[in-house]
């Protein structure tokens, strides 16, 4: 397989290094690095999952040998597994408001409404073993935030977490811990608290957090950024130290991020999919890309044993199916449609 260096850069990034250094000389370094790591034990709702050795899918895109998840489709933003329970939204409508979020059992089972008017797509998050929720309204002049809600899958509780934020505002998870979680309101806003039952709501002086919007992963010691450059049509992912903040890789020529594991981060562009050593940029080939594949607008992907599996804008050229599902061996080898496709706007 041909072997390449990329080169170590990331200027826009840099400027992370500087937060916190920041947050380190403010006293909020040892603060800074909890909420890394615990970042690494937030997920939002995905398609696929492995849980218990089982892998478990959305049913529009399962494989023989996965097993579906009932009530979740391509409208909703996708599920996740707690315990027995699976957890995922569906609209009420055409569009994405109303969405109610549900629980079930793994075989579809029992299945309840947890809460209304939920933001379906990149408002949900697992965070362990408790799901953290927006809910919406929809005054004359557009959606707002209307409450920020955490739910105990085990006691099948709804607790308030926030109420009505201003039109301006609107809440990204950052990180959570035992006693608290961890939220901003805003680009421009700086670190804030609440604690678990509701109360204790206020800011944190001194912490000064990675953008979380391109915040990708934590894994082992090290935290991930992804950033589109819009002026070249590719995407930077970058590595840094959760203990010293220190850059540790960098590459700059992907059109989508796939997946990261074990200090490889896996990728696609125009050229094909790669796996890159974020430990020293050394960069291997893994496939070409597949047939009508242009090589952009590539969904995330999972690794599941020794493949990876991730989803691929492929060119039709009618109003039908425009996205297939792909397997690529993580030693390399083809890029193998899995005779699964679905339309996806």
């Amino acid at each position: 397989m041909r072997k390449r260096k990329i080169p170590f850069a990331g200027f826009a990034l840099l400027l992370i290094l500087a937060l916190a250094g920041h947050a380190a000389a403010a006293g909020g370094g040892d603060i800074l690095q909890k909420l890394l790591t615990n970042r690494g034990k937030i997920a939002h709702l995905s398609h696929i999952a492995e849980h218990g050795g089982q892998v478990y899918a959305s049913a529009f895109l399962c494989l023989p040998g996965w097993k579906p998840v009932p009530g979740v489709s391509i409208y909703t933003g996708g599920f996740a597994i707690i315990g027995d329970a699976a957890i995922y939204t569906r609209p009420q409508g055409t569009g994405g408001f109303p969405t109610e979020l549900y629980r079930s059992d793994l075989n579809g089972g029992g299945e309840t409404v947890i809460a209304g008017d939920v933001a379906s797509f990149g408002g949900v998050w697992a965070a362990g073993d408790r799901i953290i929720f927006m809910s919406l309204a929809e005054p004359d002049d557009g959606l707002e935030c209307s409450g920020v809600f955490w739910y105990d899958a085990n006691a099948s509780k709804v607790t308030r977490l926030l109420g009505k934020m201003g039109e301006d505002e609107f809440f990204t998870l950052i990180s959570f811990d035992d006693d608290h979680v961890y939220y901003r309101t805003g680009e421009a806003g700086g670190v804030r608290r609440v604690r678990w039952d509701g109360t204790g709501d206020a800011a944190m002086s001194g912490v000064e957090f990675p953008f979380p919007d391109d915040f990708y992963k934590v894994e082992g010691g090290y935290y991930y950024f992804t950033a589109a450059n819009y002026d070249t049509d590719e995407t930077e992912s970058c590595r840094y130290s959760i203990k010293s903040g220190e850059l540790n890789g960098c590459t700059v020529d992907a059109d989508g991020i796939l997946a990261l594991k074990d200090g490889f981060v896996y990728f696609g562009n125009k050229t094909g999919i790669y796996k890159m050593d974020m430990e020293d940029g050394e960069t291997v080939k893994l496939a070409d890309l597949a047939p009508d594949v242009p090589g952009y607008s590539f969904g995330d992907g999972v690794i599941i044993g020794e493949s990876l599996y991730f989803s691929a804008y492929c060119e039709s050229g009618d109003d039908g199916p425009n996205t297939r599902l792909y397997k690529v061996p993580l030693g390399g080898g083809r890029m193998e449609y899995q005779n699964v496709e679905w339309f996806q706007s």
